[in-house]
């Protein structure tokens, strides 16, 4: 029969001519093609065609004008419209005008393939019972129901019909009905017998209304008489309950259009839509889920802690996610333990699950929070104690549950991936039943606890509800992201208000505005010392109260505000106005944000007896010094003069007063140095220590020619320290000689780099008769530089300062058999790539 059916298939897109000839050709039929009407009908007239495909959009016309076009010439020849432009409108049309089949372009190529050869093989078949016509209408045939198609037909259950008619209504996957002017069914086809249970006879020739209930007859009833009025469009679809055989109501839409030329009867599709209105109803019920999660959102904002966020999601896990039972569990030391559940779980009601262990009883203080459901399930007996739960593995800190395997292997899954795991059965061939829950849904929440939903049926969760449930917890988790945020902010903010009220020094807070710098709030060391309450500057200028008068003052006021509110750290001397007159303070002003405003806060620091004191020393050291050396250069320059004028028993008092005048000149130069040391901020670099030995023994050479002095050093040693380190080596090389009780003094230098200790040590090692005990105990804690006896002391101090600056030791050691060895340890700095070659950079001495 395959290879006897002959299709042709009308379409003006050469595409889809391609692509339903290759869906049809072979296996249904021999397909011809044809671009249009025109050809279409050409093709007709010159071969035997069994049916004609075509699409409804023509080049020329559309598909239901082609359709009474081939019918007026061609009855016998079936007709099956195949479209991606239709409606349940326009297939209601097409079959009230009596087409053979309708299928829509989204169906299977299998339902094309069926139905078009159904059709053929009904063609054919009638085609052998009449003759064939190229012009009138198609021969009667008798059939079981009246046909709208021939509204002069009276309406009755033995009313013959077109075949093609009724070759239209059992292609249809939808039921067909039709109704006469008052409301009876003259008859049925396509899928309503099969639908609704009943049989061909026990509905034509009965009213509507013994099927459909009175509201959606009502309804029917007067959108059929729109439809006969002419207003709008010519077909109405509404949705109707209909009886079915066995008194149960199918939700239905109902699609009606008025029969052609008749007397005021219609022609009715009805597609049930029960599953359709399952899907709506979830649809809107995951929609109503989804929007009770997201409300949950808004009452999570107003927890405020831990606990209130778990019970919170409890609550709303009842509420959305439709849950039988479920529970918040922290995990602690390798143990569940609840802190929110629902429904509530009561102690003592039930045994422990079999295979459950549980920690030694205690009768002591018991708290419900404590308590564990049997697994960490909730609903299931709880046991008096928590749930010890062992790891699975001893390096894998997630529990492992004793009974049954799965719900450990569930929450272990879900703690390790952070994502949800379902169980479809908790309940094994052997298992507990948990009180009669099946089904668990494990999600994580945050870092430290677990979500357990139970239901009671076995596979009651989908994807659906893990999503949902993933949504909730991941509100939690922000949750309580918050709330620790909060906390710790409230702990910072407290520690900030106890550090800003109990500083000893002046403390406050401004806010700029219209760049003032406006009181916030200040601490009780700044009403003390400025004599200001609080509550009579708040909201002020601070500058109003404190800068002093003067043009010069309050632009440097200005210059501090305008600084501190572009975000700089300020830090600077200023003169402020207290109740006990101008007071000199460091002021430290920083910005900080706060409330999505920057607020800077002022510390002051009263440096007034300070300065003073560098001030008169400062004074007080120039005149000394400049006063001493003068005087002492004039000192020297008389007893030199002296010396050779006096006799021999004079000499050596002349002697000493040169002697006693080289060593003030020499202290007094120590002093300078130890005030360029002071004054100086440059920052540490790299120093080559041993080229400063060897310059230092050069040095000493040329002061002692008399001296032997040695060096052992390598080419280069590089130490992190100031530019005043080599003035340090070379004072220790200088005392090593000038204190010397030898006539041939012997030093010995050597330069040494200590790589496990990352530090570079330099010696000097003499053979005199060591530095006195009074000098040393300068460098003890409990002893002051006013104790210093002579210009060595000072030096040592200095290359104690020099030293301890960088970072580095100073060391004294007695040498063997005589002397003293001293020793610097200094930071090691290892050597650029540039240097690796010998080479030598600007900073390396």
């Amino acid at each position: 029969m395959t290879d006897d059916r002959y299709v042709l298939y009308v379409d003006g897109d050469p595409d889809r001519r391609r692509r339903v000839r290759e869906t049809l050709d072979g296996a249904t039929a021999r397909v011809a093609t044809a671009e249009g009407a025109d050809p279409a009908v050409a093709t007709l007239r010159a071969e035997r065609v069994d049916c004609v495909v075509s699409e409804y959009r023509l080049p020329e016309t559309d598909g239901l004008s082609f359709y009474e076009r081939i019918a007026a010439r061609h009855p016998d020849v079936a007709f099956v419209l195949y479209t991606g432009h239709g409606s349940e409108a326009l297939a209601g049309e097409a079959l009230a005008a009596g087409v053979d089949g309708y299928v829509p372009r989204s169906a299977s190529p299998d339902t094309l393939r069926e139905r078009v050869a159904a059709a053929a093989d009904r063609a054919r078949a009638s085609g052998t019972d009449s003759p064939r016509s190229d012009s009138g209408d198609r021969p009667p045939s008798s059939g079981d129901v009246s046909t709208p198609a021939n509204p002069e037909l009276p309406p009755g259950p033995d009313t013959p019909d077109g075949p093609s008619i009724r070759r239209a209504f059992e292609s249809l996957g939808d039921a067909v009905y039709a109704l006469d002017a008052d409301g009876y069914v003259t008859w049925v086809g396509g899928k309503l017998v099969e639908t609704f249970g009943y049989e061909p006879g026990e509905l034509v020739g009965r009213h509507v209304a013994e099927f459909v209930p009175d509201p959606d007859l009502r309804r029917g009833a007067g959108l059929v008489a729109e439809l006969r009025a002419g207003s709008g469009d010519d077909y109405r679809t509404y949705e109707a309950g209909v009886r079915t055989s066995d008194g149960r109501q199918v939700p239905c839409e109902v699609t009606l259009s008025p029969i052609p030329g008749g007397d005021g009867g219609v022609v009715g599709v009805i597609r049930e839509v029960t599953e359709r209105k399952r899907v709506e109803r979830r649809l809107r019920e995951e929609k109503r889920r989804i929007r009770a999660l997201h409300a949950v959102a808004s009452r999570l904002v107003g927890c405020r802690s831990e606990r209130e966020i778990y019970e919170t999601t409890v609550e709303a896990a009842r509420e959305a996610l439709g849950v039988d039972g479920c529970a918040v569990h922290l995990v602690e030391d390798g143990r569940l333990r609840p802190v929110s559940y629902a429904p509530p779980l009561a102690r003592g009601d039930g045994g422990v699950a079999s295979g459950v262990r549980k920690t030694p009883p205690d009768r002591g203080d018991s708290d419900p929070g404590d308590a564990a459901v049997s697994d960490g399930v909730p609903g299931s007996n709880p046991p008096e104690r928590a749930v010890t739960v062992d790891p699975a593995d001893p390096g894998d800190p997630l529990p492992e549950y004793a009974a049954p395997r799965e719900v450990g292997e569930a929450v272990r899954a879900a703690r390790r991936t952070g994502e949800s795991r379902r169980v479809d059965d908790c309940r094994g061939s052997d298992g507990p039943d948990f009180d009669g829950y099946r089904s668990l849904l494990v999600v994580p929440v945050g870092e430290r606890a677990v979500f357990l939903g139970t239901a009671r049926d076995p596979g009651a969760f989908d994807e659906e509800d893990a999503d949902l449930a993933e949504i909730l917890t991941a509100h939690a988790t922000d949750a309580l992201e918050r709330v620790e945020f909060e906390t710790e902010l409230r702990r910072e903010r407290d520690r900030f208000a106890a550090l800003f009220e109990n500083v000893p020094h002046p403390v406050v807070s401004t806010a700029p505005e219209d760049g003032e710098p406006l009181v916030r709030e200040v601490n009780p060391a700044f009403e003390r010392t400025f004599g200001l309450a609080e509550t009579d500057i708040v909201g002020e200028s601070l500058d109003d109260y404190l800068v002093p008068a003067g043009e010069r003052a309050r632009e440097e006021a200005a210059e501090v505000n305008e600084r501190a509110m572009e975000g700089d750290h300020v830090e600077t001397e200023v003169r402020r106005r207290t109740d006990e007159g101008l007071r000199t303070f460091l002021l430290t002003a920083y910005p900080v944000e706060l409330d999505d405003r920057t607020v800077v806060f002022g510390h002051y620091t009263d440096i007034t007896e300070r300065r003073q004191r560098r001030e008169r020393l400062e004074v007080l050291n120039r005149v000394l010094r400049h006063d001493l050396r003068n005087g002492m250069n004039v000192v020297k320059g008389a007893a030199e003069l002296l010396a050779d004028h006096v006799d021999e028993a004079g000499q050596p008092h002349a002697d000493a007063i040169v002697s006693r005048a080289e060593d003030l000149l020499s202290m007094a130069e120590k002093t300078r140095a130890v005030q360029q040391t002071l004054d100086n901020r440059d920052s540490a670099g790299p120093v080559d220590v041993a080229e400063c030995a060897r310059e230092a023994v050069a040095e000493c050479h040329e002061d002692h020619p008399d001296a032997t002095v040695r060096v052992d050093a390598p080419e280069r040693a590089l130490v992190t320290a100031d530019e005043f380190v080599d003035e340090a080596v070379a004072a220790l090389v200088e005392n090593a000689v000038v204190h010397n009780d030898r006539e041939t003094p012997e030093v010995a230098v050597s330069v040494d780099v200590d790589d496990r200790a990352g530090q570079v040590v330099v010696a000097v090692a003499d053979d005199g008769p060591g530095i006195p005990e009074d000098e040393l105990a300068l460098f003890d804690e409990d002893r002051e530089i006013t104790q210093l006896r002579h210009a060595s002391g000072l030096g040592l101090w200095l290359v104690n300062w020099v030293v301890t600056r960088a970072g580095g030791d100073l060391t004294f050691e007695d040498n063997d058999p005589r002397g003293t060895v001293v020793g610097i340890r200094l930071p090691r700095t290892f050597e650029p790539p540039a240097l690796a070659d010998g080479g030598r950079t600007d900073d390396a001495r």
